[in-house]
């Protein structure tokens, strides 16, 4: 945290608010991520969505579940 902190103050408001989409993004695919263990998922690339977008993304294919039957 002191990295990030001495990082941040030295930041513009522009650069600043890029490094928070950049937690938030990193954030969301680590839920994932676990979220797709605990559910034994297995994700796909979407291609096509991620041409349009000009970003990665995956869809989920499902998965068992925890605690279900």
């Amino acid at each position: 945290m002191i990295v990030a902190g001495s990082s941040t103050a030295a930041a513009t408001e522009d650069q600043r608010a890029r490094m928070l989409d950049a937690f938030k993004r990193s954030s969301q695919y680590e839920w994932m991520f676990w979220d797709a263990a605990w559910k034994h998922g297995r994700w796909t690339f979407d291609r096509d969505r991620a041409r349009a977008s000009g970003t990665l993304v995956f869809k989920s294919r499902g998965g068992r579940g925890r605690g279900r039957s």
